[in-house]
């Protein structure tokens, strides 16, 4: 994530011209701004609230018992899933 602040010295020091309107920058860094931190609700949700919502999931009639050690894969597998997409975001 590239901000607005260190745009133009990057461009100066790898001598680039944008070309770009003002607006389109200034848009590109608020969505996503606004994609990193909708990312990082997700993950904290994922962190602090994943159990209140797995369990209930995995203790559905069909779907077997509850585990702690499912619930603790899961959450990690979305967690790494989240941490994975906002590095590659940025």
């Amino acid at each position: 994530m590239v901000s607005i602040g260190v745009h133009r010295p990057l461009n100066e020091v790898y001598q680039l011209n944008d070309g770009r309107a003002w607006w389109h920058t200034k848009l590109q860094s608020l969505v996503m701004t606004l994609l990193f931190v909708l990312l990082l609700t997700v993950a904290l949700g994922i962190v602090f609230y994943g159990d209140k919502i797995l369990v209930p999931i995995i203790n559905f009639p069909g779907l077997g018992g509850s585990s702690s050690s499912i619930t603790g894969v899961i959450q990690g597998i979305a967690l790494l899933a989240v941490m994975v997409t906002s590095t590659a975001v940025i």
